[in-house]
């Protein structure tokens, strides 16, 4: 969302206030595109996207999509100026969680997001400050697994208090993105799986990803025969270039959504 939108919308004409949502808007929608997220609305000065669908993917990979996103659109926000001069500035958050989406109503159908994680992300904006990106906890931990990005995660802490007062929840944990580098060394990698009997190691090739675990586990069928309760994979990723990595999996990966507020 525009940070003090109200008072620059009020200092311009409402033809002035569209060419500049048009502009920013547009150069968001350039960056839709390149992040490979979905663009559900736009509300007033508000931009919300998801990563995580309609096509399903794991969490960790919705959530690094719409957190490159979000960065992007911080940068892209530096160079727009509105035409009384002001700078315009925004904030961002986002949350990962289950939601459903759907058409409701029968006179002008829209394509809409529900559930808890909506609010939560709207929470996250709303108490974000100008030109940050403020994540739940849950974003978080799937941002701190994510495959192709190592982004500069900051515990927010203000008067010696973690994290922020969200309506509904109450105190919560947070997090700032500050920046994201991609991951190098990544030619070669060995995956060492460990569910409590004697690891396998399969040797990958280059152009292979992590979601091939999820074939693997799929196909490997003392999963099903098993009675014993289903239980966390701990899953160690070794290249030859970069030091070890943890990445921790549950086969019910939720789907990440999130709302990035144009502010």
């Amino acid at each position: 969302m525009i940070v003090g939108f109200t008072k620059m919308s009020g200092e311009m004409s409402p033809l002035e206030v569209m060419d500049m949502l048009n502009d920013m808007y547009s150069k968001f929608d350039d960056l839709v595109i390149k992040h490979k997220v979905y663009k559900v609305e736009t509300i007033g000065d508000a931009y919300i996207v998801i990563g995580g669908g309609p096509d399903n993917c794991l969490g960790r990979t919705g959530a690094e999509k719409v957190a490159l996103f979000a960065l992007d659109a911080m940068e892209v926000c530096e160079s727009i100026v509105a035409k009384n001069g002001a700078r315009v500035c925004i904030r961002a958050g986002l949350a990962s969680g289950p939601v459903v989406a759907g058409v409701v109503g029968k006179t002008m159908p829209k394509f809409t997001l529900f559930g808890d994680t909506v609010n939560f992300a709207s929470r996250m904006e709303s108490t974000s400050i100008k030109m940050k990106i403020q994540c739940s906890d849950m974003t978080y931990r799937l941002l701190t697994d994510a495959e192709g990005h190592e982004f500069d995660l900051e515990k927010r802490i203000e008067n010696g208090v973690a994290g922020v007062h969200a309506k509904g929840k109450g105190q919560v944990s947070t997090w700032w993105i500050n920046s994201a580098t991609p991951r190098k060394g990544r030619e070669y990698i060995k995956v060492v799986e460990n569910v409590g009997k004697v690891p396998e190691v399969a040797t990958f090739e280059p152009q292979a990803s992590r979601d091939s675990l999820d074939t693997m586990e799929r196909a490997d069928p003392s999963n099903e025969e098993s009675d014993e309760p289903e239980r966390r994979r701990s899953i160690t990723f070794e290249d030859e270039k970069s030091p070890m990595m943890q990445l921790q999996m549950s086969s019910d990966l939720a789907l990440a959504a999130a709302e990035v507020a144009s502010g």
